[in-house]
């Protein structure tokens, strides 16, 4: 009687003759009429009794004569068949889930910084991603900013703030006399004539300062050895400064033209008192005539920027000249 062949998914080393057949093991197949069954390549597999090896589905892998295929790990994939290896996950790109055979690119407001990431993470504050796919966040540039995690764009600073550096969270008030338009990295300094009174100004409005009128001396005390109180105040906060002169005097060298004596100038905002206490020449000329006429140039800077003003305020000192 003839021998029957052996099916496929078995051998025997008689070939197509064999009494006796024997399973092609798992990794190997074996066709029919067989002698001897063939491993399979990476890439492929076969269970146990296999006629023919299979190719690995995407997603997974195998080594060769593989029983079966393996399905790639978190933070790699396989995007084709046959696959003898899982590719890494590029840095933008994540796959969250054992058996990929595709990555996921890195959301918008996201990022993925290196490779085998298994999930993306939000930018922080103060960055941003405008593109899928980043491995790294952009820091906000100087003139914007970003004040929430997972951003994807950066805001420019509004009218009236600034941000002087890059990875800003939040933009800072253009101080008072400064503006600042939208989107600047500082403050700008208010013009000559314009000013501001608040911080966080988009622009300077034209200011009018105070005029001399607007400086009022309140107060005119002539104390004793040919000292000068004055007492004033002044519409708006600013700064006051001043100075002491006498006329020439015929005859006189001392003192002539030149500053009647050391100024003192207290308190601050609008208000001041000035005191001047009389140099030895300017004592000794007080000294040996009738009168002295003191003329005292007051100056006020506003807050603000405004333009300064002055004021002169005369005073006559009456001496006590030696008759001869």
């Amino acid at each position: 009687a003839a021998e029957t062949p052996c099916p496929a998914g078995s051998y025997s080393a008689g070939g197509t003759t064999a009494i006796m057949c024997t399973t092609s093991p798992a990794g190997y197949a074996a066709p029919a009429m067989t002698g001897t069954p063939t491993p399979c390549t990476a890439g492929s597999y076969a269970p146990l009794g296999s006629a023919a090896c299979s190719p690995d589905a995407p997603g997974t892998y195998s080594d060769a004569t593989a029983a079966v295929a393996t399905s790639c790990p978190v933070g790699s994939y396989a995007p084709a068949s046959g696959s003898s290896t899982c590719t890494l996950a590029d840095p933008g790109y994540y796959s969250a889930n054992a058996g990929a055979s595709l990555c996921v690119a890195a959301d918008l407001g996201s990022y993925v910084a290196g490779s085998t990431a298994t999930a993306e993470a939000p930018c922080a504050p103060g960055s941003y991603a405008a593109a899928r796919g980043a491995a790294a966040c952009t820091p906000a540039a100087a003139g914007s900013y970003v004040w929430a995690a997972g951003a994807s764009t950066q805001t420019p600073c509004p009218a009236g703030s600034y941000s002087p550096t890059t990875a800003a969270t939040a933009c800072t008030p253009a101080p008072v006399g400064s503006y600042a338009p939208s989107g600047v990295a500082a403050a700008i300094p208010c013009p000559s004539g314009t000013g501001t009174t608040e911080s966080g100004q988009a622009s300077c409005p034209a200011v009018a300062g105070p005029t001399p009128a607007s400086i009022a001396v309140e107060q005119v005390l002539k104390l004793a050895r040919g000292q000068i109180l004055l007492v004033l105040s002044a519409s708006s906060s600013g700064v006051f400064r001043a100075s002491a002169h006498t006329p020439k005097a015929k005859g006189s060298r001392a003192t002539a033209g030149s500053d009647y004596g050391t100024v003192t100038v207290s308190g601050s905002g609008a208000a001041a008192a000035i005191t001047i206490k009389p140099s030895r020449a300017a004592t000794a000329l007080l000294a040996r005539s009738p009168s002295l006429r003191v003329s005292v140039v007051v100056t006020f800077t506003p807050a603000g920027g405004a333009t300064a003003v002055s004021k002169t305020v005369a005073v006559t000192l009456h001496g006590s000249p030696k008759k001869d």
